[in-house]
């Protein structure tokens, strides 16, 4: 639901229909909390491959569209096509900082795999599955509160969220809740100095604490599945679909901007069952397809 409400409110936000920020925060401790659900079961070297497998279906189609977009328009650079742009890119905003979440995610998923992938770590994680990602927090805090330049603009302050939306995929009992709901409280205020988007960023880490089902119309859940699920491709392929439709009306872009995005996701899904069959079919059948 997070992920649903977040993608239609940034695309919105984007094109003019409204303006409401916050979300793409709350996305950032969202992608933490699913790395830590989805991504820290089973022995290391199982977590290893799923961990990348994960990576690569961020990174692959974000590089293949970043690459149409640097064809079709003169926004974006090279460093756009390989995630680079926040390292080397230009320091103001333009739109070669369009794709900057995608960026800084990779490069939080890039660091949090190659760190877990070292066996006295991962021992450590598992070991006190709580306190790890909570130290992420304070060391991505030093950024947050301008103690440690890290160098990359967006990522001091996204490993904090990041780790946080972690610990929460990790917090066990009320106590732990209550814990990471006081961090929560302490370190969002004056994050952004302005306070209906650290509302909003404070709402969305309350949600995801102590809300661990939410209702949903029946007549919406698929919807929101479809949202929730094509939520990075939305992000990836507005920016391109909404300039020519603005005109028309707002409310036109966004809703061409999110269909763009579930075809694109959809496209991507067939890619990818289509490349498990043919790597799971019988070397013969593979010869016969080919």
């Amino acid at each position: 639901m997070l992920r649903a409400v977040a993608i239609v409110f940034i695309v919105s936000t984007h094109i003019g229909l409204f303006h409401w920020e916050g979300t793409a925060h709350v996305l950032l401790a969202v992608a933490g909390y699913n790395f830590a659900r989805f991504q820290l079961q089973g022995e290391r070297a199982k977590r290893l491959r799923r961990q990348l497998t994960s990576l690569a279906r961020i990174v692959v189609p974000s590089v293949a569209f970043i690459a149409v977009a640097y064809i079709l328009t003169d926004n974006y650079s090279i460093a756009n096509i390989f995630l680079l742009n926040a390292l080397v890119g230009p320091q103001e905003v333009t739109p070669e900082w369009h794709f900057w979440f995608v960026e800084v995610l990779t490069y939080l998923l890039v660091c949090m795999t190659a760190l877990l992938a070292v066996p006295a770590v991962s021992r450590l994680e598992r070991r006190f599955p709580l306190a790890f990602p909570l130290g992420l927090t304070a060391a991505g805090l030093l950024g947050r509160f301008e103690i440690v330049d890290l160098g990359v603009p967006n990522t001091g302050p996204a490993l904090w969220l990041f780790a946080l939306g972690w610990a929460v995929a990790r917090a066990r009992t009320a106590a732990h809740r209550w814990l990471v709901t006081a961090v929560a409280l302490l370190c969002i205020p004056g994050f952004f100095d302005d306070q209906p988007r650290e509302m909003t960023l404070l709402a969305g880490i309350l949600v995801l604490v102590w809300l661990r089902t939410l209702p949903v119309p029946r007549g919406l859940q698929r919807l929101t599945v479809l949202l929730a699920s094509a939520s990075l491709y939305v992000y990836l392929t507005h920016w391109l679909v909404f300039p020519p439709l603005v005109a028309i009306h707002p409310a036109v872009a966004v809703a061409a901007s999110l269909v763009a995005g579930v075809a694109y996701w959809a496209l991507v899904m067939r890619l990818l069952g289509l490349k498990r069959r043919w790597a799971s079919s019988p070397p013969f059948a593979r010869r016969t397809l080919a």
